[in-house]
């Protein structure tokens, strides 16, 4: 429990944390991906709804979006000038099969939250619900943000494109993501770069296609892939970049049966980078690699994008951070390779990312059976009641 609370907020949180962690369980079964979070966005307006707070209309059709009290300046004719503290939680899930073993795995096939955003989500409304309680005790107006698309698609951009978080300007933002790896409910972040940025690079390897059987007709587009992959992989020993770099290839995909040459294959991938220099130079290295690895007969067309900026935290937010975690901050993390759109959020306001222990043996993200640890909710929400309190 974050000790910054006065006991008769911290005995509500724990009083409540019954009804998170059945939303969260309830999220759990009805993961959806990015753009298509509609049962997400039903129940979480549902849960929202006896609320005394203002639930705005979507601003991109998933997206729950509203104010803890008065929209503009909160409860007791505060003025618009005071601050305003915005929270955020994704809510997007990921195109993977659940192997949990859960009794509330994921109803929908395919489908499965593996990175968290159900407990993500199950905090911040746990977070609304006690501050709806005690909103005469802030000093501004809290924004919450259910935000969709934060996996693939970096939709907290276009949602911020489209005012999500104006009217008022929000002052502070801050977001939480549970953390495999680091001690159950410790609490961490670090003032700079906390996540890399990440692009994706698609190349289209284009030969001509025929028949299995006279290959000496066609040229095979597989055969860029042995010469290929390992140069793109050999970028970040080969190219001086300031800080560390990733280059992985992820996806290809190509052809149609097994005696059929395809006259084209893609090869798809990630980059991450830590330092804007990088970010701008990791284009020119990819496309060297390509030129590197030509091979006779064969074309590459190459389409590459930087969908996450590098998530930064602001020095005054931090501070503000470690203040209200108290005992449960462990000292400033390392960056990490991982990605988030939160970056915009933190392009417009002074924001802190923190990453809360799921424990240090806790499955990884991202894989068939990870599953969000319940024992960090009441840590999830009692900081960020704490940061929307405590905001100067």
């Amino acid at each position: 429990m974050i000790a910054t609370l006065p006991e008769n907020i911290r005995s509500r949180i724990a009083a409540v944390l019954p009804e998170v962690r059945a939303l969260r369980h309830a999220l759990h079964r009805i993961p959806e991906l990015a753009g298509e979070e509609h049962e997400t966005a039903a129940l979480l307006r549902e849960r929202l709804a006896p609320l005394p707070v203002t639930v705005l209309p979507p601003f991109l059709g998933t997206d729950v979006v509203g104010f803890v009290g008065d929209v503009a300046c909160g409860e007791r004719g505060r003025s618009p000038s005071s601050p305003n503290v915005t929270l955020r939680a994704d809510i997007d899930a990921l195109p993977m099969a659940e192997a949990s073993g859960k009794e509330y795995a994921s109803v929908h096939p395919g489908r499965m939250h593996a990175c968290g955003h159900d407990g993500h989500a199950a905090m911040l409304w746990g977070a609304v619900r006690v501050l709806s309680e005690f909103r005469e005790c802030l000093r501004g107006s809290v924004r919450f943000i259910f935000q969709p698309g934060e996996e693939l698609r970096a939709m907290a951009r276009p949602l911020l494109e489209a005012g999500a978080m104006d009217s008022p300007t929000a002052d502070w933002v801050f977001g939480l993501h549970g953390w495999p790896g680091l001690a159950e409910n410790a609490v961490a972040s670090r003032v700079g770069t906390i996540l890399a940025s990440a692009g994706t690079f698609r190349i289209r390897v284009i030969g001509k296609g025929g028949h299995g059987a006279k290959p000496e007709l066609a040229c095979n587009p597989h055969a860029a892939l042995p010469v290929l992959i390992p140069a793109l992989h050999a970028i970040p020993q080969r190219t001086p970049f300031r800080e560390r770099t990733v280059v992985t290839v992820c996806h290809v995909e190509g052809g149609s049966n097994a005696n059929i040459i395809p006259g084209e294959i893609l090869v798809e991938g990630t980059t991450r980078t830590l330092d804007d220099e990088d970010t701008r130079a990791m284009a020119t290295a990819v496309r060297k690699a390509m030129d590197e690895a030509a091979v006779p007969g064969l074309r590459y067309v190459l389409d590459d994008e930087v969908n996450y900026p590098a998530t930064r935290c602001d020095a005054e937010a931090v501070a503000l951070l470690k203040e209200c975690a108290g005992a449960a901050y462990v000292g400033d993390t390392a960056p990490a390779m991982g990605a988030e759109d939160f970056s915009y959020y933190t392009q417009r306001a002074r924001g802190a990312y923190a990453f809360i222990g799921h424990g240090t043996a806790w499955q990884p993200l991202h894989t068939p059976d990870f599953d969000f640890n319940d024992a960090i909710l009441e840590t999830g929400v009692s900081l960020l009641v704490s940061l929307a309190l405590h905001a100067p």
